[in-house]
């Protein structure tokens, strides 16, 4: 097995971790994954006042920021493993992009219908929209990266 196809299994796999990872939080209960955010929004919330506002509207906008962020880098984190996976597996940019879109929105869609059948969650189209993206994000990053890294191959001869 070339060293190609290697970097595309390997990436493939954790693809397959992030969605998983992904999935696993969206199954949590409404109480256990309010648990797992609250201490890093308790922190931005008194940071917010550290700054001299006691404002509950700001500080709902920081709680419900944060959150929709750590979706988003979710989704990124996933987004790039796709595109890096099929790149090394395939090398066609013709359908990269598409396939990898694809597939994050499928993931985010399945994802959203996870959090509606949970206790205590909410799946709303906006946050497939959040989602999707991070994927769209993880895309570009990924597609930069293998600009570049064929740019210096090139420049080496």
């Amino acid at each position: 097995m070339n060293k190609r196809r290697v970097a595309g299994t390997v990436f493939a796999i954790l693809a397959l971790f992030s969605l998983l990872f992904i999935f696993a939080n969206s199954l949590q209960n409404g109480s256990r994954s309010n648990s797992l955010s609250d201490p890093i929004i308790e922190k931005a919330a008194d940071a917010v006042e550290a700054g001299g506002s006691s404002d509950a509207e700001l500080v709902g906008y920081f709680k419900n920021f944060i959150r929709k962020t750590a979706h988003m880098f979710e989704f990124c984190i996933f987004g790039t493993m796709c595109y890096l996976a099929a790149y090394c597996l395939s090398g066609r940019h013709d359908i990269l992009v598409l396939s990898t879109s694809f597939a994050g929105l499928t993931a985010a869609v399945i994802d959203e219908y996870i959090q509606y059948h949970t206790p205590g969650r909410t799946g709303m189209v906006p946050d497939i929209l959040v989602d999707f993206a991070g994927v769209t994000l993880g895309i570009l990053i990924s597609r930069l990266a293998v600009y570049i890294y064929q740019r210096r191959k090139k420049d080496r001869g």
